[in-house]
């Protein structure tokens, strides 16, 4: 049915950028009690799995989506938003008052900070009786998914693995703070597991500083051979492990940055997309980073 199924979250963005702005240390210096004008203003529609389900299908793979959407004022836009972009959402679920929705504060050289609500929810963002339609993919992609309950993306993971379909996973900041051992089960149920460079630091209990990605860190995870770790670094670039081998790819040069938000999520689908073709991590890393340039040049996650 599908090349490959997305399985995450749809959040609605709303991008504020301005000059007046200031960053410090890493900090946004916003005064309290003072008014500020933005010079621009744009609302979004993203999420992981909905930013990497626009890669794939931009990038010309048939995706389906599965994911949560709120009925609310934003489901409208959200249902238009999918419609007019072609991504089949018929595996996703809806809730009743449930909302996801991200402020995106942003300078104009592309420096952001993210405020994001989410509503309580403990689900399966997806009906029962389309569960076992996530097996019908190639490949599956389950986003960071921290509100769903660990055991129950392990079991969808190891559904679709014993039906042959590829797994990839991201695993968010929030899970990577847990004791890895109890990620175990989880990560040996994914095929490809794709993480920025904090996060992963964050899942080995390593200083970022410290951890030489240059070298075979896969083993730090404790991953089987057959598994590939990708780890993406922002402008250092990314590097790929599999087999004891070590893979490397420059970030993509003369890149103008207009908006960092949604890199790692394009990074992914150029990635999953090639190599569902190719079976070649290189190649796919390639993808990646040319992808994630052409998606940081542009205002907006996808």
């Amino acid at each position: 049915m599908y090349d490959i199924i997305c399985f995450g979250s749809v959040v609605i963005d709303l991008y504020f950028k301005a000059s007046s702005f200031k960053t410090s240390n890493d900090n946004f210096l916003l005064s309290i009690h003072q008014r500020k004008d933005v010079d621009e203003f744009f609302q979004g529609v993203g999420g992981g799995a909905v930013n990497v389900a626009m890669g794939v299908k931009n990038l010309g793979a048939n995706v389906g989506l599965a994911c949560v959407i709120g009925q609310n004022a934003f489901e409208v836009p959200v249902r238009q938003f999918l419609e007019k972009n072609g991504l089949d959402y018929r595996l996703s679920e809806f809730k009743k008052n449930y909302s996801n929705i991200s402020l995106v504060i942003t300078t104009l050289e592309g420096e952001r900070s993210i405020i994001n609500y989410r509503s309580p929810l403990f689900t399966k963002y997806t009906l029962p009786e389309n569960e076992h339609l996530l097996a019908k993919g190639k490949m599956l992609y389950m986003a960071n998914l921290a509100n769903m309950y660990l055991k129950d993306r392990t079991d969808i993971l190891r559904l679709a693995r014993k039906s042959g379909v590829k797994t990839v996973v991201n695993i968010g900041i929030q899970d990577c703070k847990k004791d890895i051992h109890e990620l175990e089960d989880f990560i040996a149920n994914a095929d490809i597991i794709i993480l920025n460079a904090l996060e992963f630091a964050t899942l080995v209990k390593k200083s970022p500083e410290n951890l030489d990605v240059s070298k075979d860190v896969a083993t730090l995870a404790h991953l089987r051979p057959e598994q590939i770790l990708i780890v993406t670094d922002g402008k250092n670039g990314s590097h790929g492990y599999f087999q004891k081998q070590i893979y490397f790819e420059p970030a993509k040069d003369g890149t103008t940055i207009v908006d960092v938000n949604g890199a790692g999520d394009a990074y992914t689908a150029g990635f999953i997309t090639s190599f569902l073709k190719t079976q070649d991590i290189k190649q796919a890393m390639i993808h990646g980073a040319d992808y994630a340039a052409k998606i940081i040049s542009k205002i907006g996650s996808n």
